[in-house]
């Protein structure tokens, strides 16, 4: 897969667009591949074994709930780490599939219980990284080959995972839980290997520096922000990607832009900035003619800059003295050799000089530089978390109280659907009969409609208000979670299973994008405050549900308790909706 800097390699070649496209598509679904490792099995895979693991008296109920809930606590955690990660996004994925791999097979092995809750806590946690770092790496290279549909492939990944565990979980009925653990586990080391490769390249290829290394993509440094992507699950793809994409988006100008960026001379100063020659002649770099040198004595730069001249640094470095990307980038400036060059970070001609003075690409750094600092930041806190704009739109003060009610909302489908998806097949086993073949199918439904969701959220309109959007997710959800109930019979439980899974995606999403229309570049911490409190609502679900269904007999009292708070959550962004509108701060 080549990188945006490759495809262009060629001054005036045309792009190759069936090239891109292939591209992007072989790295969505490289994501999904991994996605589906990380989440499928490394975080849903106990679910269709849980069945397995009660019959076989390896636990009981109550302790399937810590089970779950030490997973989703290792999630939580693991998401809010990601910030402190400065690990390449792609050689992290890699590290998280090899992880996974590991920790399944644990599970398979090892038999006493504070080793599984250990194995599936750090399990939770590698899943919520390699969820961030694989969505990090997969929206960017689709979006520097210009195919951010693809993006949306990435998310289908999870529910291509549930459907295949959920498929051989069926089939290992009556078999010992230990067997589908070691047979998830070498199926996972396969598909890892499969999609192995595709993680070799970071996301954008590193630049030269001006001593000839290499210096890394800010998004190395970055590494990934600070990862909520706790379930964002999920998805702001399209404004992730147009984000992310940015540098990629201005990469030609910044490879190109020395007629736009200086004055008649730097009109062909792309030569100057490209020439192999003119980058390391060494007469071009020390010789007096070059000091007078028609060209060099009308640029700006090397003209009226003594120090720029003479500097031993900067006289012998041709690229660090000429190169436009090299005087533009905000890579650049951060470049190993600029950012240690005391000559070149502190030259007071070098700060005035008219090329960084005039030049349009250096007057928009700013811009540029905090867009891309944002996109590597944000987006992997929720790097599924999509925007309709990069500024604010709601008044300070309406602002701040939407703000506290999306934190405060946003827990209550985290707590609503967990419920379910822990417990969804020893559900349906209990209230259908005993030789039913549908119980262990249920989950596999969860996952296909898991699939369609993360497809169709993101095509629905951006002008679309989120809060009611949201609402319409937890009505959705919270009717689903309620089937299981009312009507306990295998077209109920597959209808419920239906409704449960087709907002999962979907509800993060929109939660980002909310998010970003309130806080705008700034929306990092709110998203990280929103998907704490989705995750806390994950834990206590299976916490509160286990001792419930064991005191009653019955999951029913656990799962009319999830369908109330998912019907509390609608109403309650129903209201905040309805207020802003009537405040007249609803737009979104």
């Amino acid at each position: 897969m080549s990188s945006l800097s490759s495809s262009r390699g060629e001054a005036g070649a045309p792009p190759d667009v069936s090239s891109g496209e292939r591209a992007a598509r072989d790295a969505a679904l490289a994501c999904a591949a991994a996605l589906a490792v990380a989440l499928g099995v490394g975080r849903f895979a106990f679910t269709p074994l849980l069945p397995l693991m009660l019959a076989g008296g390896e636990l009981d109920i109550r302790h399937g709930g810590w089970l779950a809930s030490a997973n989703y606590a290792g999630y939580f955690v693991g998401a809010m780490t990601c910030a402190r990660i400065a690990v390449d996004p792609a050689r992290m994925v890699r590290y998280g599939l090899a992880a996974t791999v590991a920790l399944t097979l644990a599970m398979g092995i090892a038999s006493p219980f504070w080793v599984w809750a250990l194995v599936r806590f750090v399990g939770g946690a590698v899943s919520a990284w390699t969820f961030v770092f694989a969505s990090q790496w997969g929206l960017r290279r689709v979006a520097e080959h210009g195919a951010l549909a693809w993006g949306g492939v990435i998310y289908t990944g999870p529910g291509g995972g549930i459907v295949v565990t959920g498929l051989i979980g069926s089939a290992l009925a009556g078999q010992r839980a230990a067997l589908g653990w070691i047979g998830f586990a070498a199926a996972s080391a396969v598909l890892s290997a499969v999609v192995w490769r595709a993680f070799g390249t970071t996301a954008r290829e590193p630049v030269r520096d001006a001593g000839g290394g290499r210096s890394r993509d800010g998004a190395e440094h970055a590494g990934g922000g600070a990862g909520t992507a706790a379930d964002a699950g999920a998805s702001g793809r399209a404004e992730a990607g147009r984000a992310i994409g940015l540098a990629g988006a201005t990469d030609a100008t910044d490879a190109t832009d020395a007629t736009d960026a200086t004055d008649a001379t730097d009109a062909t100063d792309a030569t100057d900035a490209t020439d192999a020659t003119d980058a390391t002649d060494a007469t071009d770099a020390t010789d007096a003619t070059d000091a007078t040198n028609a060209t060099n004595a009308t640029n700006a730069t090397n003209a009226t800059n003594a120090t720029n001249a003479t500097n031993a640094t900067n006289a012998t470095n041709a690229t660090n003295a000429t190169n436009a990307t090299n005087a533009t980038n905000a890579t650049n400036a951060t470049n190993a050799t600029n950012a240690t060059n005391a000559t070149n970070a502190t030259n007071a001609t070098n700060a005035t000089n008219a090329t960084n003075a005039t030049n349009a690409t250096n007057a928009a750094t700013a811009i540029s530089a905090k867009n891309f600092t944002s996109a590597n930041i944000a987006g992997p806190r929720e790097v599924v978390a999509a925007s309709t704009g990069s500024t604010p739109n709601a008044s300070p003060a309406a602002a701040r109280r939407d703000a506290f009610w999306l934190v405060l909302l946003y827990g209550l489908p985290g707590f609503g659907y967990i419920i379910t998806a822990t417990f969804l097949p020893v559900i349906a086993r209990a209230a259908l009969p005993a030789r039913s073949p549908w119980p262990d199918l249920f989950w596999p439904m969860f996952g296909a409609a898991l699939i369609v969701g993360a497809l169709l959220g993101a095509r629905l309109p951006s002008r679309w208000d989120n809060r009611l959007l949201l609402a319409v997710c937890c009505a959705v959800q919270a009717v689903g979670v309620a089937l299981g109930i009312v009507w306990p019979t295998a077209p109920g439980f597959a209808l419920g299973s239906a409704l449960v899974g087709l907002p999962f995606t979907a509800i993060t999403l929109f939660a980002m994008r909310e998010a970003r229309r309130l806080r705008g570049e700034r929306a990092a911490g709110l998203m990280g405050y929103a998907t704490a409190s989705y995750g806390v609502g994950q834990i206590v679900g299976p916490l509160a549900a286990a001792p419930l269904a064991a005191h009653a007999g019955s999951f029913s009292p656990a799962l009319w308790l999830a369908s109330a708070v998912l019907a509390v959550g609608a109403a309650g962004f129903t209201a905040v909706a309805l207020r802003a509108a009537k405040d007249g701060s609803g737009d979104a």
